[in-house]
């Protein structure tokens, strides 16, 4: 009968941990964007990439490919794991729509036209990897390539503190969770 009462209360646990979603947020995860987060239709060709697990993946590095152009600009930077494409894909689904995009081509446009053209009173930082740009003015956040790609253009919920925040981080380092966890960004 114990061993009945306890695996009915481990059984119990595991139910109520599996219902915890961590409550409710602004912007999926990176694991909910990655899982599927639909984005707009296009003309572009549609990838898999949410489709896919990580044992899946090609195992040549995105970063090598040539990008897609954008009216004869490269329209994204591609990263460890991700196309161009899957990138600019990925960032329009969590940050398109704070920017009045309505496809992915439209957002990598906009972000394009600010990242070469930044608004009068941006800061701009400049790094061995890129640059990061703050315009205070439409909260908007946005870091490149060193040669001018767009890798991300977000407004960040934090506005000016996460812009002291990015300015403060050494070159090349991960912004932490809230709660000191594991690495992560906004890219």
């Amino acid at each position: 009968m114990r061993h009945i009462l306890t695996a009915t209360a481990a059984l119990a646990a595991v139910l109520a941990l599996a219902a915890c979603d961590g409550g409710p947020a602004s912007k999926p995860s990176r694991d909910q964007a990655d899982a599927g987060t639909p984005t707009a239709k296009s003309d572009r060709t549609e990838t898999a990439s949410a489709d896919r697990s990580d044992s899946d993946r090609p195992t040549v590095d995105p970063r090598t490919q040539p990008p897609p152009m954008l009216d004869g600009k490269p329209m994204w930077a591609a990263n460890r794991r991700l196309t161009a494409e899957e990138a600019a894909e990925k960032q329009f689904a969590r940050n398109g729509a704070d920017f009045g995009a309505k496809t992915v081509e439209d957002y990598a446009r906009k972000a394009q036209a600010f990242v070469s053209k930044p608004p009068k009173g941006t800061e701009v930082v400049s790094r061995q990897r890129g640059k990061i740009m703050y315009d205070a003015s439409s909260n908007t956040f946005a870091a490149t390539t060193s040669d001018g790609v767009p890798r991300t253009m977000f407004k960040p919920e934090e506005g000016a503190a996460y812009w002291a925040e990015a300015k403060a981080r050494p070159e090349g380092g991960r912004r932490r969770n809230r709660d000191g966890g594991g690495a992560g960004s906004d890219g």
